[in-house]
């Protein structure tokens, strides 16, 4: 990916005032979406800088409203580290 955007967002100096871009693995891998059809929420396979990430999208609706139509600036999330991506964080006999 070289000198690209997505790792500017790494950077601290390229983070926006109030809120912290997570970026993953170049490999980020398969979301499993909760069934619960009332909450818009998700866990996502980070792989080893973040682990299995819990996100919930807080206030999704009453964004998309405000946006007008378009797509909002940005969501409001709750995110959870459900593993986390540490050596041996499972064992197997």
């Amino acid at each position: 990916m070289g000198n690209t955007e997505i790792n500017r967002w790494q950077m601290a100096s390229e983070q926006p005032a109030g809120h912290t871009f997570f970026v993953g693995d170049s490999k980020t891998e398969h979301p499993a979406v909760a069934q619960d059809i009332t909450k818009q929420r998700y866990v996502q396979n980070m792989t080893q800088e973040g682990g299995i990430l819990g996100v919930e999208l807080t206030d999704f609706v009453k964004q998309l409203g405000m946006a007008n139509g378009g797509l909002p600036t940005l969501f409001s999330a709750d995110v959870t580290r459900v593993v986390a991506a540490v050596a041996v964080s499972f064992e197997a006999d």
